[in-house]
């Protein structure tokens, strides 16, 4: 993953964050007459044993990144509080491609997987699965003299793989921290070292169908 930032003005910073994630995957099966399982279904019963030359091959690949826009700004006055917010758009997109071509009765040893229009076709496949999610996101915190913190946070996801109607969803949360253990009162308990107390509540949600 690779990442920028500029310095917009004093407190105000712009992020990228981009993260791509590529596999591949090449895959080529071959028996002969006297192998152990098909190709169709390698390790199997020995079904095949006498049979033609038989051979699969298959080529799948998967891209799938997350590209993050992220505008942050902090500020500090009057030497107690500060004030930090965050403004978030995110889109994450995913490519699957496999194909498998599968042939029997293969005219020669030597080819393994390599030409096999020359054999008899079985059961070939070619797919493809797409899908993409964006998002919006705000979040303000708030902090008191190190010590009390307000957080407060709006997100809103869209999914490629909901029903029409259904793709974007809002999620809420938000939350409180005291820092218990700074309070003057607490300091003649020697024995605890550091108490903080923190209350939230929020929503969530998923894209899976």
């Amino acid at each position: 993953s690779i990442f920028g930032e500029l310095r917009v003005a004093v407190g105000l910073t712009y992020r990228l964050n981009f993260g791509p994630d590529y596999s591949m995957q090449c895959l080529g099966c071959y028996k002969d007459p006297w192998t152990h399982g098909p190709c169709s279904n390698p390790g199997a019963n020995s079904a095949n044993q006498g049979q033609p030359q038989q051979a699969m091959l298959r080529n799948q690949s998967d891209f799938v990144y997350t590209l993050d826009n992220l505008l942050m700004f902090t500020k500090e006055f009057a030497g107690v509080h500060r004030l930090e917010a965050t403004g978030l758009y995110s889109i994450q997109q995913d490519r699957f491609t496999k194909d498998s071509l599968y042939a029997s009765q293969l005219p020669y040893t030597s080819q393994l997987w390599y030409d096999l229009g020359s054999g008899v076709a079985g059961n070939n496949l070619s797919l493809i699965s797409e899908w993409s999610l964006m998002s919006y996101m705000g979040r303000v915190n708030y902090r008191y003299n190190d010590r009390y913190s307000l957080s407060f946070v709006g997100r809103s996801d869209g999914s490629s793989r909901l029903a029409p109607g259904n793709k974007w969803a809002f999620f809420p949360s938000f939350g409180f921290a005291w820092q218990l253990g700074d309070e003057q009162f607490m300091r003649r308990v020697t024995w605890l070292e550091q108490l903080k107390l923190r209350a939230s509540y929020g929503t969530t949600g998923n894209t899976s169908v």
